[in-house]
């Protein structure tokens, strides 16, 4: 892209190519004219008598030739003109309300209903950014289809429990009812005011919505009480949400200040792990604050130890497992915790890509693993040394330990069994497609993904989505490279886990890059780049085969959110799919 125009939020004409704001005064409407247009040529006759109206036809045509003069000499071949007809080529400019019609188009193609919702969200916020009055004076057409689309999406919302995303949607659709004082109006504040009593009530919701309208003047009496009980939060008492989460993590840290020792032991209980896997950061912020020196025999303790190194593993927070995890080493005579401490440990070190550590931790995990004599344990410890193996490039020794690994868990009946195949299942399937193997890594990857899809509840696959999309591309089966990725980045992005996230963005980068969108790919990999350094998670030399090909600008880095990547990437993956 060379050009970014910006007609929702202050005008604005952007060259990419210098990153400069180019000042436009007397055609500006004449490009926000074209823009409206987006990719339709436009008579030019059509655009003098919509735009020049207040004058006689010659001055009409003489104000758009002095017009379109000064915009070629500003954005040159980005503005086509042919026999008459004239618009822009949207190969060269970029413009956020494209942007927010994409996301209106990303809402109603969407397969889910939570796809559809974070669609619209970012469709409304976008176009929302300078107001309601705003949007309505500059794309009325297009704020008359995010209205009928925002009706849908609360409809949507409402039935599938969805109140947070509801009440955002919802107030969305009060800024822009209340402008045009449509009959839409009581609708979303109806359903504002449920959204707000499911989402716990309060002050700071009913301010909200009073913002939204524009003050209280036009509701009923029945409708201002409904609103003054949703400020006292009265209106429902039994509501379980993120508020009440909230408070209970608030109320947690007031207790940890006044009774340190029994706030500990509720968190070392097994009640508090449900809690620990919806919240795993703040749970890794609780247990911080309550574990202490760890004495010999205090099992209170090294449950809570025990619990903060897992979760510090589970988030991939490698130099935070090697800071914590030799307390655990050095007191405990837990042979059970001794064997997940050292596995926890044996993962750090592979996370750094310190491989012969890794292996070292990894022997200490076994040693403990025969000694309590569970098989399962044991196999999962083949497992690992496979998972090892594939990283370091050495495919052929992965795949043979892998095979013997899954060919004993197939003989278990037992649930952890079965996740633990599902499991390594998954990486073996990974490992044809690092080895650029595309027809096996699309055979494998399908079986392992309808495997982990199979369990109950279903095991994580965003990375084996993503490997396929990419296996897609490569064998010419197009049919579902748009789908797995989305499936692939959505997984991903509604967890908590960066190096998840990092790797299908790096598969998203190299299916760009695979259909020669030069600049996307680029700057999905330097954002990475940088994730990677801030996280402590080098490339593996499997995950380096997968990126290494494409190049860096050299550029600073912009700042910019991976979430905002992921949809950008998307959207260009879309528009050649199309």
């Amino acid at each position: 892209m060379d050009f970014r125009i910006e007609v929702l939020g202050e005008f604005r004409l952007i060259d990419l190519r210098t990153q400069s704001e180019i000042p436009i005064r007397s055609y500006r409407t004449v490009l926000v004219a074209l823009v409206l247009n987006r990719d339709r040529l436009v008579p030019r006759r059509e655009l003098e008598v919509s735009i020049f109206s207040d004058g006689d036809s010659i001055a009409a045509q003489n104000r758009m030739r002095v017009a379109l003069f000064r915009l070629r000499k500003v954005i040159g071949s980005a503005l086509v003109e042919s026999g008459g007809m004239v618009g822009l080529n949207s190969g060269l400019v970029e413009c956020d309300l494209w942007e927010a019609e994409d996301h209106c188009q990303d809402f109603r193609d969407a397969p889910d209903v939570e796809s559809q919702l974070s669609s619209l969200i970012a469709a409304s916020q976008l176009s929302l950014v300078r107001g309601a009055l705003s949007l309505q004076r500059t794309a009325p057409e297009f704020a008359r289809q995010i209205l009928s689309d925002l009706k849908i999406a609360v409809r949507l919302a409402a039935e599938s429990g969805k109140h947070e995303e509801g009440f955002r949607l919802a107030l969305s659709g009060l800024r822009l009812s209340a402008i045009e004082n449509s009959e839409g109006l009581k609708e979303f504040f109806s359903a504002a005011i449920d959204f707000a009593n499911e989402n716990g009530g309060g002050p700071s919701l009913s301010e909200q919505i009073e913002l939204a309208l524009g003050g209280i003047d036009r509701l009923s009496g029945k409708e201002r009480t409904n609103l003054k009980l949703l400020r006292s939060g009265s209106a429902k008492k039994d509501s379980v949400n993120t508020l009440e989460r909230r408070f209970l993590i608030e109320l947690l840290q007031i207790g940890i200040r006044t009774y340190p020792e029994l706030i500990r032991q509720l968190l070392a209980k097994p009640e508090a792990l449900p809690f620990a896997g919806q919240n795993p950061a703040m749970m890794i912020v609780l247990l911080e604050q309550v574990v202490g020196e760890l004495e010999p025999g205090d099992e209170v303790q090294e449950r809570c130890l025990a619990r903060l190194v897992g979760l510090r593993a589970w988030q991939n927070d490698a130099p935070g497992v090697l800071r914590d995890a030799p307390a655990l080493l050095n007191s405990s005579k837990n042979p059970l915790v001794l064997r997940a401490t050292w596995n926890y440990v044996s993962l750090a070190h592979a996370l750094s890509r310190n491989w012969q550590q890794a292996d070292n931790a990894l022997a200490k995990t076994e040693e403990f693993a025969r000694e309590s004599g569970d098989e399962i344990d044991l196999l999962s410890v083949q497992g690992t040394r496979a998972f090892y193996l594939l990283h370091q490039g050495k495919y052929k020794d992965s795949l043979h330990q892998y095979d013997l690994c899954l060919d004993a868990l197939r003989r278990i009946d037992h649930p952890r069994a079965a996740l633990d195949y599902a499991v390594a299942n998954g990486y073996r399937a990974m490992i044809p497609v690092y080895a650029g193997e595309w027809e096996a890594g699309m055979e494998a990857l399908t079986k392992a993904i309808a495997i982990r899809k199979g369990l109950n509840p279903p095991c994580q696959h965003s990375l084996l989505s993503s490997a396929r999309s990419l296996c897609g591309i490569k064998t010419d089966r197009w049919e579902d490279v748009l789908s797995d990725m989305v499936e692939a980045l959505r997984e991903a992005f509604n967890g908590s886990v960066a190096r998840d996230q990092i790797l299908t963005l790096e598969f998203l980068a190299r299916v760009l890059y695979e259909l020669d969108q030069g600049e996307s790919p680029i700057s999905i990999c330097e954002r990475t780049d940088q994730w990677r350094r801030d996280c402590h998670l080098p490339r593996s030399e499997a995950e380096d085969s997968l990126v290494r090909m494409i190049g860096r600008s050299g550029k600073p880095l912009d700042d910019i959110q991976p979430e905002v990547l992921a949809r950008h990437g998307i959207r260009v993956l879309r528009r050649i799919l199309a």
